[in-house]
């Protein structure tokens, strides 16, 4: 680690800081100005991660994933005030962001294949959603990933609008709020689009808490359906049994007991609410859904 600075008048100026951090390395410069203490610091901060490991970094946010990888960082940010709260929803600034990923097994690549396995074996008729659960499994699980964005912060509001995951044979493009550091929260929308086509393969829209965003799914994967022919099956209705492929390979958690058909809901719900739960209904959102849990929430 190698330090230098100085203080003059109240005023910290950080000339260099070098040191490690997750794995790879950091290096810092700025000035924190106090001189005059009831206005709070005036913060400027030039900061330079490289070859940072992402995962503890995901768990510290408290985002449970399956996601590892080597990331670059890069910010030049400036704030002001007297508390954490002050500095967070004062923080401007701007940079960028590269790096490789990689699923872990356990979360898509394990949950992917078989997802498609057991439910075109399980469930005669489905074998047609099999065939885009396995193109994003080899897009996207097989192989290091390569992301890429730049971003802007504005009083703790952190956006970007090139946000991309280069995939094998398809891409996963983003644009939002990545986090809203005063509130804690995200809102991003997401795209997966394969390289002979450009419409979008999936989309993906979060929103909500950071460490438990809500995801609703669209695209042309939903357009393929899920016609499942359950006549002379067993006992498990079509909705039973996707949520039991989906929680027990993918979720992570204890597997609910699902209500029975015709029982009324065990809380009222609003029009929202229910629209909401209509949506779950729709056995292909359910699978995208348990898809994208085993990603981030991995058993």
């Amino acid at each position: 680690m190698a330090l230098k600075a100085r203080l003059d008048g109240g005023v910290l100026t950080l000339e260099r800081f070098d040191g490690g951090l997750g794995g790879g390395t950091l290096a810092a410069s700025g000035e924190v100005d106090a001189a005059v203490p009831a206005s709070g610091a005036d913060t400027q901060l030039d900061l330079r991660l490289d070859r940072i490991a992402i995962g503890p970094f995901l768990k510290m946010a408290g985002v449970e994933h399956s996601i590892e990888g080597l990331v670059d960082f890069d910010g030049r940010f400036a704030a002001r005030g007297a508390s954490e709260l002050e500095l967070i929803s004062t923080l401007n600034g701007a940079g960028s962001a590269s790096g490789n990923l990689r699923f872990q097994p356990g979360g898509y690549e394990q949950g992917a294949s078989l997802v498609a396995g057991l439910l075109g074996a399980a469930v005669p008729g489905a074998q047609g959603f099999t065939d885009p659960v396995n193109a994003l499994f080899s897009a996207f699980g097989q192989a290091p990933v390569a992301l890429s964005l730049t971003y802007t912060a504005d009083r703790g509001v952190i956006r970007s609008n090139d946000i991309l995951v280069q995939g094998q044979g398809a891409q996963l493009t983003g644009q939002g709020v990545m986090v809203d550091l005063p509130r804690w929260t995200t809102s991003l929308d997401l795209a997966v689009t394969l390289d002979d086509d450009p419409s979008p393969y999936i989309t993906i829209a979060l929103g909500g808490p950071l460490d438990s965003p809500n995801a609703s799914f669209g695209g042309d994967i939903l357009k393929r359906g899920l016609n499942i022919d359950t006549s002379g099956g067993g006992a498990s209705s079509p909705k039973d049994l996707i949520e039991g492929i989906v929680g027990g390979v993918l979720g992570g958690g204890q597997q609910q007991p699902s209500q029975q058909s015709g029982e009324p809901p065990a809380t009222e719900q609003d029009d929202s609410g229910a629209a909401q739960e209509e949506e779950k209904k729709d056995p292909g959102k359910e699978l995208l859904r348990g898809l994208f849990k085993g990603v981030l929430q991995p058993k």
